[in-house]
């Protein structure tokens, strides 16, 4: 998708913001969600269902142009996903989760939120794949009755929903909310699809868990979270130099040798000039505080 049209479809002006972007799309993605249309009819749903497939290609192009990255390729249907709405079982699962959807506004306390939640659970384990499995398994994410559940059980509801649109959806509304948690379980996750691991990975690196990212299977992410775990410990030797006894100076001699035999490694590997500025200067940092442990 050209991005001049991915702009007109989120009703922005080229250039907005980020914050922008996500705003846009998710106002248009509630007022095309399937939930608003499941009683209509298949033509209005189909309509609804190609509206939001323009819109979430329309917010993967702007999110990356708004940030100054180049626009990504475009992106066929996943072949583990069917084209078009998922299939309404109705029956049993229609009636468990129009009875779950009844009772969160009633779900005052903690004991109400849980049942809730067993009850949405039940929908989303015993009907995966369907419209109503799927709408479950969304509410388990987004809805109030997700707080009773810890970040990491939301995470995994959040890699099981079908529909990559709803999926992208509950994504981005779990922004701020134990991002951390969420994102390392989404990275992890074998069943997570390549965009959400992109998203996961993303945020990782936001968040500077470069621990997690240093067995990433991308090289250049892989160097670079090596390089940032580098200059975390180089700030640790800094700060320690000054203060050693000289019992303490031949350990910490070799644990200097050993980050600079860590740093010329990554150092002859391609990095960002920032990030190899930023060792140099961390190895000097090292050197001018051992100098004063030496005077003292």
């Amino acid at each position: 998708m050209e991005p001049l049209w991915a702009w007109r479809i989120l009703g922005l002006a080229p250039g907005a913001t980020p914050d922008e972007v996500r705003h846009a799309f998710r106002v248009g993605a509630q007022l095309l969600h399937p939930d608003r249309v499941a009683d209509l009819s298949d033509d209005v749903r189909n309509d609804a269902h190609r509206r939001m497939s323009e819109l979430a290609e329309a917010y993967r192009v702007c999110a990356a142009v708004s940030v100054g990255a180049p626009p990504p390729p475009p992106r066929t249907q996943p072949t583990d996903v069917p084209a078009g709405p998922l299939r309404s079982v109705g029956g049993q699962a229609a009636v468990l989760l129009g009875a779950a959807r009844d009772a969160l506004a009633r779900a005052g306390t903690w004991e109400r939120r849980r049942a809730v939640v067993t009850s949405l659970e039940q929908v989303a384990d015993a009907w995966p794949g369907t419209a109503e499995g799927d709408a479950a398994r969304v509410l388990l994410v987004t809805s109030a009755v997700a707080a009773t559940l810890p970040a990491r059980e939301r995470a995994g509801h959040l890699v099981l929903v079908a529909d990559p649109f709803a999926r992208v959806e509950a994504w981005e509304s779990l922004s701020g909310r134990d991002e951390l948690a969420v994102a390392q379980v989404v990275y992890a996750h074998p069943t997570a699809d390549d965009d959400l691991r992109r998203r996961a990975r993303q945020r990782l690196a936001e968040l500077a868990d470069w621990a997690t990212l240093a067995a990433d299977p991308d090289p250049d992410f892989r160097r670079t979270a090596a390089a940032h775990l580098l200059l975390r410990d180089a700030a640790s030797l800094a700060e320690r130099a000054p203060w050693l006894s000289r019992r303490e100076r031949p350990e910490f001699d070799a644990e200097y040798a050993a980050w600079r035999e860590r740093a010329t490694a990554v150092l002859a590997e391609e990095i960002a000039a920032g990030l190899r500025a930023d060792l140099a200067a961390a190895d000097d940092r090292i050197r001018v505080a051992l100098s004063a442990t030496a005077a003292r």
